[in-house]
């Protein structure tokens, strides 16, 4: 039997399916427009000029997703304004499109405009209120403002799907080590994602959270040797990622006690005006010193 708070908790299922209904109109309008044509159409008995309308719809549908993966393409490239100019071409398009947002609050996070990205992402989540994905990127911009309170409530939300989530287990494990300080459980977070079998771009990442547990808890060899094994697979990850990854394999090395300067320089080179380049600069200056 249903508590009473429980009750008045759940949402009714009608406004529910009428949420998620306008959600995924929103998502692809086009889709709306051309079953509506074609009622149109049955009714006039389909003269040519539906049929026109319809093309043109699904013309646009198409030129949507295609700037959509330019965009993409772009910013993996660390060609930032041409992205930019790309994903606001998009949203013309449609100004309500929960992948042309995250694209557009990416380029921005991936520039080190945490803020700027954190509106967007805001204005998306106000489209999209049940978006775990949208969440979790929400979490990690107002985390990198150093919100950390706010940033771990938004987390928390996510954390019945830790387990089958990457990302969000990689938030939950970053928690557990510079708030909590408590290196053993964020390893044991990081291990319970089945490493071995993520894709590269989501598991190094996560391997280097690992290594920082490991380091914390003086497990030096352990994490020599999962740092060698992100250096392996590095070329396997776009350029964007490989300069954050590398900035951050010149820290982990350096916090051995080794010369991180070399990764440093690297991280600049594959992402020149990215948000790790000014720190990663720096840090290969102090570590030349």
């Amino acid at each position: 039997m249903a508590l009473v708070s429980d009750i008045g908790s759940k949402p009714n299922k009608r406004t529910t399916f009428w949420r998620v209904l306008a959600q995924r109109v929103l998502l692809i309008p086009e889709a709306a427009v051309i079953v509506g044509l074609l009622v149109v159409g049955w009714a006039w008995g389909f003269p040519p000029v539906l049929g026109f309308l319809a093309f043109a719809t699904m013309l646009a549908f198409g030129v949507r997703l295609g700037l959509m993966a330019l965009a993409e393409q772009q910013l993996a490239r660390g060609a930032y304004a041409r992205a930019s100019r790309l994903t606001r071409a998009a949203l013309r398009l449609n100004p309500w499109s929960a992948d042309a947002l995250a694209l557009q609050a990416q380029g921005l996070s991936q520039q080190g405009e945490d803020e700027a990205a954190e509106q967007v992402l805001r204005r998306a989540m106000t489209l999209y209120p049940d978006d775990r994905l949208l969440l979790s990127a929400l979490a990690s911009t107002v985390l990198a403002q150093g919100r950390v309170a706010e940033g771990w409530q938004l987390v928390r939300a996510n954390d019945d799907l830790a387990v089958t989530t990457p990302v969000i287990a990689q938030q939950l494990a970053w928690y557990a080590l510079h708030v909590e300080h408590d290196p053993s459980h964020a390893r044991m977070l990081v291990q319970r994602t089945d490493l071995e079998r993520l894709p590269v771009a989501v598991g190094l990442p996560l391997r280097a959270t690992l290594v920082e547990a490991q380091i914390a808890l003086g497990a030096h060899d352990d994490a020599r040797q999962a740092l060698a094994m992100i250096e392996q697979q590095l070329g396997l990850c776009v350029p964007a990622q490989q300069a954050e990854l590398l900035y951050h394999l010149g820290q982990l090395h350096t916090a051995l006690g080794e010369n991180g300067s070399a990764y440093f320089r690297r991280s600049v080179e594959r992402d020149p005006d990215g948000r790790y380049a000014q720190a990663a600069w720096r840090s290969a200056v102090n570590a030349g010193v």
